[in-house]
């Protein structure tokens, strides 16, 4: 090997140990906590958010019984992060929820969702591979089962994991082991102003990137308030390229003279 190449070599090594090249440890990407101190109530779509409910997937953000209120504190404060960026304020003050009106009444079913269309949340999408784990605090005076939703293209899912509400009105958080395995999501039809139904199982496994998220509920017989806070996507943040280092080694190799 000549020394003019073993220096270039050289050089792009060092030039790649002197960029700061992310960890592969998960990172909170995204993070909503409903932030709400105005004691006013706010719209979900204020932050990006919407309602939807039974099947057929009827826009419900609010009519009085549901939206973002600032009553009824969390347990576990938190702060906001869009795009992997922390705001460093934390709040317990700020929800969204949706009253019985607005969730179906007993047995009835719905769809939270958050999109990112100006990338202003998570980057308007997420490699499926890359996300390890999403979370949510919730809360119901009464049984309800809760399931992260996910839109991947045109297609929705819903995990196959169920998290169930504490009876007593009382917040839990919960969290999803993020896997892409066929077997722990289902399908979820979902149309808005058409069609909200779960269905089997997902028929291959998850490919491709992420472009909504969600939770979707199903109560039981009762006729409580669904109550959802702190919304989180973990995930690993994408290594840097070395493609520019490679080519600006190319550009210093010598050219051969005619």
């Amino acid at each position: 090997m000549s020394i003019r190449l073993t220096a270039i070599l050289t050089f792009a090594a060092l030039a790649a140990a002197s960029l700061h090249i992310p960890s592969t440890d998960a990172a909170v990407i995204y993070r909503e906590n409903f932030t709400n101190t105005t004691g006013s109530r706010n719209l979900p779509t204020d932050y990006g958010w919407n309602h939807y409910s039974t099947g057929s997937a009827t826009l419900e953000n609010s009519d009085g019984t549901g939206g973002i209120v600032s009553a009824g504190a969390t347990t576990q404060a938190a702060s906001r992060v869009l795009n992997g960026v922390d705001d460093g304020l934390v709040e317990d003050e700020g929800l969204v929820f949706a009253g019985n009106s607005l969730n179906g009444g007993a047995n009835g079913f719905g769809l939270f969702t958050v999109a990112d269309a100006d990338n202003s949340r998570y980057g308007g999408s997420l490699a499926v591979a890359d996300i390890t784990s999403i979370g949510f605090d919730m809360s119901l005076s009464g049984s309800t089962d809760y399931r992260v939703a996910i839109k991947i293209g045109d297609d929705w899912f819903a995990s196959n994991a169920t998290f169930s509400s504490p009876t007593n009105g009382n917040w839990e958080s919960k969290s999803l082991a993020f896997t892409t395995t066929a077997v722990d999501w289902l399908q979820l039809t979902f149309t808005p102003g058409s069609t909200l139904s779960l269905g089997a199982a997902a028929v291959s496994d998850l490919t491709g990137f992420a472009t909504e998220f969600g939770v979707y509920y199903q109560k039981g017989n009762n006729t409580g308030t669904v109550r959802l806070d702190n919304f989180e996507i973990n995930a690993i943040p994408e290594p840097a390229s070395l493609a520019l280092i490679g080519l600006a080694a190319l550009c210093l190799l010598p050219r051969r003279r005619g």
